[in-house]
């Protein structure tokens, strides 16, 4: 669901987005992305005020006008990482730059990346020993909280804060709730959930 609360947006794995109209959900379009038919979408965000979608697919973040409906950019990350596929992803309010996650092939290794919307290039790029599940922008921008299942010692859910201009980390934060996911957080930042199998916790 957009900030604004007006649209509600779903995805596929063929290309496909559903973009609707939350007061009058008859106004449904459907949006065909740029790129393989095999697409792979992942993720998809909103900038605060709603007008741009990002939408993170396999090899590339496209964004979208929401108002026109058109595809305004494509961001081809696998340009600049090679065999990578972008999964969870993020915004900021003003569109101008994106934060995404990936895991490279056949490695092991999963990043946390901001990348330029101007210019599709890099700004910083920071290294987990866990697969991420979860990202998210702090409300005032000044933070970038990120989840992963750190493989070091026991398997346990991490949640680390970022300085979103530098990709530095601030803190961490471990969950004794083994081999669970971070997968939510509320807007105040202040109540986390985790889930395994059937079962999820809330942390506060």
């Amino acid at each position: 669901i957009s900030p604004d609360g007006k649209w509600l947006v779903a995805a596929n794995n063929y290309r496909d987005i559903l973009l609707s109209d939350a007061d009058n959900p008859s106004q449904t379009n459907y949006l065909k992305t740029i790129g393989a038919n095999y697409q792979q979408h992942q993720s998809i965000a909103f900038t605060r005020d709603s007008r741009t979608m990002a939408v993170f697919g396999q090899n590339e973040i496209q964004l979208i006008d929401v108002l026109s409906k058109r595809n305004v950019k494509t961001i081809a990350v696998n340009g600049t990482y090679i065999n990578t596929n972008p999964q969870v992803g993020g915004i900021n309010a003003d569109g101008s730059v994106l934060f995404t996650t990936y895991d490279v092939s056949n490695t092991g290794k999963h990043h946390v990346t901001a990348i330029s919307s101007v210019s599709g290039l890099p700004l910083w790029d920071k290294e987990f020993d866990g697969n991420i599940s979860f990202l998210k922008l702090g409300e005032i921008e000044n933070n970038l909280f990120v989840g992963y299942k750190s493989f070091t010692g026991n398997t346990v859910p991490v949640l680390a804060t970022l300085n979103p201009q530098s990709g530095d980390i601030i803190n961490t934060v471990n969950f004794p709730s083994r081999l669970a996911d971070v997968v939510a957080m509320n807007t105040k930042n202040t109540m986390l959930c985790t889930i395994s199998g059937q079962f999820g916790q809330r942390w506060d």
